[in-house]
């Protein structure tokens, strides 16, 4: 069954300082679901901009978390929209280009795979918050890009995510051919703390939650 949405983009000014976007779906399997966001420049100066953004969203389960009959696996189930709730306050630094985004998450009736590869409803609320870093150097020609994500997930034991995350690059760019081909050439670096990653279930193609193995702690 087609499903059938309503939705529209309401923007003050190009410069996104104030924005607000929604869609509903009126009409269909997904009657009901919603996405909305909310974006606000608290300032927007040359060399710097601090922005607030609220995202609030109602999801409907897909049909493989809802239904499935297979040699391996059953179950049919009517699970409730999936809703969450994300505030994002955003600082960018042009001058020492330097952007710090602090993330609240809270997520409600949250689907997941339990550790049978099964399809389950969480009735706990969730709350994942966020630190994100973004610092890049450049001298000439030499770049130094790096990311840091410093992450926690709170009243749960179904969402697993490392604690930290860094994310390196270190190149050499430059433009071929009067400007026509840029070019980049170096490494890069990525690691997480261990945590328990989710394993694959290649039967239905989903991953699900496993707390036997801790994987990372090494680049």
């Amino acid at each position: 069954m087609q499903n059938a949405y309503i939705g529209g983009t309401i923007k003050l000014n190009t410069e996104n300082n104030f924005a607000l976007s929604g869609k509903y779906c009126i009409a269909g399997a997904n009657q009901g679901a919603y996405t909305s966001a909310l974006r606000l420049a608290v300032f927007d100066l040359p060399s710097s901009h601090l922005s607030l953004e609220f995202n609030a969203n109602s999801i409907a389960p897909d049909l493989l978390q809802n239904r499935y009959d297979g040699n391996n696996f059953s179950w049919l189930n009517d699970f409730n929209y999936t809703k969450s709730q994300i505030a994002t306050l955003e600082l960018f630094s042009k001058k020492i280009k330097t952007k710090l985004d602090a993330r609240v998450m809270n997520i409600s009736n949250y689907i997941y795979y339990d550790s049978i590869a099964y399809p389950q409803q969480s009735p706990d609320l969730i709350k994942i918050i966020q630190l994100d870093l973004t610092k890049n150097f450049a001298w000439n020609h030499i770049h130094f890009n790096n990311r840091i994500i410093y992450q926690k997930a709170y009243n749960t034991d179904v969402v697993h995510v490392p604690q930290l995350v860094t994310s390196n690059s270190l190149f050499y760019a430059a433009y071929l051919f009067k400007h026509a081909l840029q070019m980049e050439i170096g490494s890069d670096f990525h690691y997480n703390t261990a945590y328990y990653g989710d394993a694959y279930m290649p039967v239905t193609g989903q991953f699900y939650v496993q707390n036997d193995t801790k994987i990372g702690n090494y680049p």
